[in-house]
């Protein structure tokens, strides 16, 4: 397994939802429950009463799929498949559509806004071992329609990333990784050339990390406590600018 990985795909989060949720309630802390704490024997208790911001509510069908959820501002709708793989969403910006393959793997994303002034589609393509390899976006609001961008991606046998390339006004960006035998990504080369290497500690945390400009070391103590920005030609110390 690698450890760097990057998805082509975006998803509606909300609908991956397997608790069957009826309502929701999403409240403004007051001074008291940010001073205090809760008794944990009664955590559900607050010291004092919160004030409801926002109120969603849900409806459901047999598979515990969402088929609905009424927010402030609407009420956004879902569809499904056979599979229980969400093929329609209709939100608040407009309706996104889904297509897959037999393997679940999905090969189209359509998005119209509530105005329709904008309708793309995204086209996904997969290797025999259902790796990302490529997607493409198009704009249907022109016959035909239009590609605005296109990216592929190779991997080597362990299914590490070993490029991507983006393709987008005539122009293609390619981006490099390499790795470690143990999987861990070693060096990115990006598409202006520039390099950024990583170094590891023998229990897998990362240890150093540079760019062309800087030099980052990572200290642990249990966890990541601080970073150490320094410039990459003496390491000394970077400057910290406060912010204003």
């Amino acid at each position: 397994m690698c450890f760097f990985a990057e998805s082509g795909l975006s998803s509606l989060n909300l609908i991956m939802n397997h608790s069957k949720k009826v309502s929701e309630n999403i409240d403004n802390p007051t001074v008291g429950d940010l001073l205090f704490p809760r008794n944990p024997y009664t955590p559900n208790q607050p010291l004092q009463t919160a004030s409801t911001v926002a109120n969603f509510t849900y409806t459901y069908d047999d598979n515990y799929n969402i088929l609905s959820r009424t927010n402030p501002t609407g009420t956004e709708q879902f569809t499904y498949d056979n599979y229980d793989r969400l093929t329609e969403a209709q939100m608040d910006n407009g309706t996104y559509s889904y297509t897959y393959d037999s393997r679940s793997n999905m090969t189209s994303q359509t998005f119209v806004n509530t105005g329709q002034t904008v309708n793309q589609t995204t086209y996904y393509t997969y290797s025999v071992d259902d790796r990302l390899t490529g997607y493409t976006v198009e704009d249907n609001t022109t016959t035909p329609p239009t590609e605005i961008e296109s990216v592929t991606y190779t991997y080597d046998d362990a299914g590490c990333m070993l490029s991507k390339a983006v393709t987008a006004g005539g122009n293609t960006d390619t981006t490099t990784y390499t790795y470690y035998d143990d999987l861990r990504i070693d060096t990115v080369t990006l598409p202006d050339s520039s390099t950024v290497t990583f170094t590891y500690h023998a229990d897998g945390s990362r240890a150093t990390k540079t760019t062309d400009t800087e030099y980052i070391e990572y200290h642990y103590a249990g966890g990541l406590v601080k970073e150490v920005h320094m410039d990459e030609s003496n390491h000394s110390t970077t400057p910290q600018v406060p912010p204003s």
